[in-house]
């Protein structure tokens, strides 16, 4: 695979504490078809009809972000263990905003123990970006705004430490996509300079490490995968007269065709795993910008869906749950309405069986 294997070594600036690991019952806890939220800083499931609420985590309200393994097995989450300065330069007599100081823990949900928890030395942080294939944590550790490094954790060999990443195959996975099987990774690359500067498309068996070059173009960003692994959603940003606009692409594997879905003025992006999301049955699109989350119809992309909040996760082919302010909501498609779900709540995501 070339540049995309992960090819590690250990990272000694972190501060790695192991909790006693505890015998797994065979018993998946139930979490598939479940809705997790943050309320009070803990992790809180609940069934799609709001009942059988149960928290998850007993941090004493210190969770400030979640990201829940695709086997349903392992949970890896921030817990906050003091809050700082935020880094920056300030105004005389200004009051310098205050920032959280996370670690990283992780719990095998199916007994709800604490595997191993990850510190950050004095002056960083560490965060989770995503999960991978065969239980693989990638997380980055920053000091102020920059991120200086990346680094992964294997779940099932929880007696290792993190094993850091050249910077350069850090940034490549961020930006890739995993099917849900685990089975293909698609991910971006580039090469020249200046006029020659491109980005490429590639996809890669997981299974057998054939890779293929799927396009090239100025820029592509955030690949997503559809869940039927026949087509790749992605972000070009396209400069045209001193102006920078927005193209969202859909490169359909089988046919080598490539379709655009929507263009508009450039704005910000996240990057990584939260800009695109695609319906379980890969008919729709859903784009997420800074204050608004659009849904496409991949068929018809002029039939739009504007939804007023951020963090939607698909629950089926037709609703979305999604937050705004302190409040989670469903968005129904069929009906265009959208319905308060919980109080007191943030950063929904349905939990999809594996």
């Amino acid at each position: 695979m070339g540049k995309t294997a992960i090819q590690i070594v250990i990272l000694c600036s972190l501060i790695f504490i192991f909790l006693p690991a505890i015998a797994a019952s065979p018993d998946e806890a139930g979490f598939g078809g479940k809705i997790a939220f943050l309320r009070g800083g803990e992790i809180w499931i609940v069934d799609q009809e709001g009942k059988n609420i149960r928290r998850v985590t007993d941090t004493g309200g210190k969770v400030e972000d979640f990201l829940f393994a695709p086997s349903l097995k392992y949970l890896a989450y921030s817990r906050r263990i003091k809050t700082v300065e935020e880094p920056g330069l300030w105004e005389r007599g200004e009051e310098p905003p205050r920032r959280s100081v996370c670690s990283l823990a992780i719990q095998d949900l199916r007994n709800q123990k604490t595997l191993y928890e990850m510190v950050p030395p004095e002056g960083e942080w560490i965060s989770a970006d995503k999960w991978m294939p065969k239980e693989l944590l990638l997380g980055h550790s920053s000091s102020g705004f920059d991120v200086s490094g990346f680094f992964v954790v294997d779940v099932l060999a929880p007696k290792s430490s993190p094993r850091d990443l050249d910077y350069p195959q850090g940034i490549l996975l961020v930006e890739s996509d995993f099917s849900p099987d685990g089975s293909l990774q698609a991910y971006v690359n580039d090469s020249g300079v200046g006029k020659d500067f491109m980005t490429h498309l590639y996809l890669v068996d997981l299974k057998t490490n054939a890779e293929r070059l799927l396009l090239s173009k100025r820029s592509v960003l955030s690949p997503k995968i559809s869940p039927d692994k026949t087509r790749i959603a992605f972000f070009e940003v396209e400069e045209r007269k001193k102006k920078s606009f927005d193209n969202l692409w859909v490169y359909d594997i089988r046919k080598d065709l490539l379709k655009k879905l929507y263009q508009g003025p450039a704005k910000p992006k996240f990057g990584g795993v939260g800009d695109l999301t695609w319906s379980p049955d890969g008919r729709h699109l859903a784009v997420s910008f800074p204050s608004e989350t659009r849904v496409l119809e991949i068929e018809n992309p002029a039939r739009v869906h504007r939804v007023r909040g951020k963090d939607l996760s698909w629950e089926s082919n037709h609703s979305a749950i999604y937050s705004r302010g302190n409040r989670v909501y469903k968005y129904r498609l069929n009906t265009r309405e959208d319905d308060p779900f919980l109080e007191n709540a943030a950063n929904p995501v349905y939990l999809t069986s594996p």
